[in-house]
């Protein structure tokens, strides 16, 4: 699982984490891998070049969209377009958290940088969404139960949202 961080507040929690490590093998996470500069952004040019192989892709924390170029860079290019390559490679794409799937407090006025959601990014179709703030710890891990075993999602809403 690569897990990247959009424009929100980066905390580690421990409980969901715990569950989660039992689940997916964490390929990048700022937070919890070993790996720091050029070895952790080998790992994610790995997943872009599609190299790195049934990954799945979560997102937290909203995407800018104008000046883009000032804004949280990913192997030198600002997020969204990171994300518009990245994305499809990806086995999985998860919109974790509010921020992820709406733009959350950073799309609230003024939004200087246009803050966005992944679903209006990807298209909803291609994004699976989980609410909350922060997001739902029960249904992520809920979702990544039900979907790693059996390779395929669980029923979902009209809003890309998983019904478990």
């Amino acid at each position: 699982m690569c897990w990247l961080y959009g424009k929100t507040f980066t905390y580690l929690r421990l409980a969901l984490f715990e569950y989660l490590l039992e689940l997916v093998d964490f390929k990048y996470h700022e937070l919890l891998m070993f790996e720091t500069g050029y070895q952790a952004e080998s790992i994610l040019l790995q997943a872009f070049s599609g190299n790195l192989e049934d990954f799945l892709l979560l997102v937290e924390g909203a995407i800018p969209y104008r000046d883009r170029e000032a804004y949280l860079k990913f192997l030198g290019m600002p997020l969204l377009d990171f994300l518009l390559k990245i994305s499809e490679k990806a086995e999985l794409v998860i919109a974790y958290g509010n921020c992820a799937t709406q733009g959350g407090i950073p799309a609230s006025s003024p939004n200087p940088t246009c803050a966005i959601g992944l679903p209006t990014l990807l298209g909803p179709k291609r994004v699976i969404s989980i609410y909350g703030c922060p997001g739902k710890s029960k249904t992520l891990v809920t979702l990544l139960a039900y979907y790693i075993p059996f390779e395929k999602l669980p029923p979902m809403d009209k809003g890309g949202r998983p019904i478990i």
